[in-house]
């Protein structure tokens, strides 16, 4: 038997009518349910039987209602049941409303959570119409919605429009402050080997042996005045304005200055005291006509034709030899890592000893410094030693000025490739 302590109340609307004690019109139509009432005498005959008549034996009658007394006592041969007598106190066998299927019989729908509606009455308890508390409910949110004027979906969409501009602005932020590409860079071509490229009265450079230089880093929207400097040849001045990440070619205009014809390279090997400028003509020829790849004795010996105009029992390198080096160190930076050049001093007869190997130690120091820390040379590429005037060029013996011109030089060394 079921326990009455753990039947819910039953479902609400419907079964309304099955209230005790609730007097109805006399001409209102009949149906099962009203039978059940606790004013049943108004709807009399009963039937002599039910199957509710096989609740529990021990309960009780209840006084002056004769039509319940068939719910008290198992009755036989039951022909309608009487649904509305499964009062909350009244205890049910599992066999007689349960879900289950006990042996040959039927649930007949649970009124509760224990007991299956028929078919035919589960229909009438879906797809409830709202009470009145949710319907005041919804009725105010919608007259809310009415006032306001603007619909809920309305804001959903504008803030996740916001969302979405406001992740442009930001990209477009990050872009024009960290990504933007700022500056522009010029470009010069067909200008003489190694001239000097000066961006308003700033070197900028040496183009390279095809005669072409980049000019990154200049700023954009401003006049700029470039100038390509040689002393073989003139060249016109260029204007340029460029803008943001925008590169700018030119094309150099210069004319050869009237100059004498480059010395063979037969002249070359026989410099006489003073000749510093064919000194320079040959050093230079040499370099330009390298050919990448090229060796580090090709640049050695291209070094060593250039002849650096010490001042007597000085060491300091004159300001005019400076282009020079600058040029040999970039040919220097392009050969392999592991090559190694020797700088080396040397001097004269004239003095002693003692001064002239010092004299040359600091001459091979100068000029590695300046190579090195000036313009930019592996360190590791070059070491430096003085030999005096212990190493005269060959078949010289110091014997006359010339020869004495001759051996006061530097002398670039292949140590390794």
């Amino acid at each position: 038997m079921s326990d009455s302590k753990k039947v819910p109340s039953l479902p609400p609307d419907d079964f309304s009518k099955t209230t005790p004690n609730i007097p109805r019109p006399d001409n209102m139509e009949s149906n099962d349910w009203e039978k059940t009432n606790y004013n049943a005498q108004k709807f009399a005959p009963q039937p002599p039987a039910d199957d509710w008549g096989k609740t529990v034996s021990n309960i009780p009658p209840i006084k002056n209602e004769p039509d319940f007394n068939k719910t008290y006592m198992p009755a036989n041969n039951p022909k309608t049941p009487d649904w509305g007598v499964t009062d909350s106190n009244i205890k049910i066998p599992d066999n007689d409303f349960g879900g289950e299927k006990m042996g040959n019989q039927t649930g007949y729908g649970a009124t509760s959570p224990f007991i299956h509606l028929p078919d035919a009455e589960r229909a009438k308890y879906q797809n409830l119409p709202p009470t009145p508390t949710e319907a005041a409910a919804q009725k105010k949110e919608e007259e809310k919605e009415k006032k306001s004027g603007i619909p809920s979906w309305f804001w959903a969409v504008a803030g996740m429009l916001s969302m979405f501009f406001f992740a442009i602005i930001v990209i477009l932020l990050v872009y024009f402050f960290f990504l933007r590409p700022t500056g522009f860079e010029i470009v010069v071509q067909s200008a003489p080997p190694r001239a000097e490229v000066w961006v308003d009265n700033t070197r900028w450079g040496v183009t390279d042996g095809d005669g072409t230089i980049r000019l990154p880093g200049l700023k954009s929207n401003e006049l700029k005045s470039i100038e390509i400097r040689h002393p073989n040849f003139t060249c016109e001045p260029r204007q340029i304005e460029g803008k943001d990440g925008i590169p700018v070619t030119i094309t150099a205009r210069c004319t050869a200055i009237n100059t004498p014809p480059p010395p063979s390279p037969n002249d070359c090997d026989n410099i006489k005291k003073g000749e510093f400028d064919k000194a320079e003509r040959c050093a230079n020829q040499a370099l330009d006509n390298l050919k990448e790849p090229y060796s580090a004795e090709d640049v050695a010996k291209a070094l060593n034709l250039y002849i650096i105009n010490f001042a007597v029992n000085k060491f300091d390198i004159p300001e005019k030899n400076m282009k020079f080096l600058e040029k040999a160190s970039n040919y220097l930076k392009k050969l392999p890592a592991t090559t190694k050049i020797e700088v080396g001093g040397h001097t004269d007869s004239d003095g002693t000893d003692e001064k002239n190997q010092k004299l040359s130690e600091n001459r091979a120091k100068s000029v590695r410094d300046a190579l090195v820390t000036k313009f930019g040379v592996n360190p590791n590429m070059l070491t430096e030693k003085g030999y005096g005037e212990s190493r005269p060029k060959p078949n010289n013996q110091n014997r006359n000025d010339d020869e004495k011109f001759q051996n006061r030089r530097i002398e670039y060394t292949v140590i390794s490739k």
